[in-house]
């Protein structure tokens, strides 16, 4: 039996990373799958390159907005309850 991934598998991220921690798992993730970096791979490697970046994208779009990522992990529950690290603000 395998279990489906989330959102901080995909990243490769624990459940209590920081907005930093998952902007830079994103980046490290967008360097190796973009389609882009695997030109003149053969079309199966392309194509699943592609819908690995799709998954990457997902994942980051939820885990670095506090509101989604919060709805995401209530929805995962257990170890995934974690509160989102606070953001710290800039004053401007």
């Amino acid at each position: 039996m395998t279990r489906k991934l989330n959102y901080f598998d995909i990243l490769e991220v624990g459940p209590a990373a920081n907005p930093e921690e998952i902007r830079k798992a994103y980046l490290n993730k967008a360097r190796r799958h973009h389609p882009d970096a695997l030109r003149g791979a053969a079309a199966d490697d392309a194509t699943a390159s592609g819908e690995k970046m799709k998954a990457i994208n997902l994942a980051y779009e939820v885990l670095r907005d506090a509101e989604k990522r919060r709805a995401y992990q209530k929805s995962l529950g257990g170890a995934y309850m974690a509160p989102a690290p606070a953001v710290e603000s800039v004053g401007l």
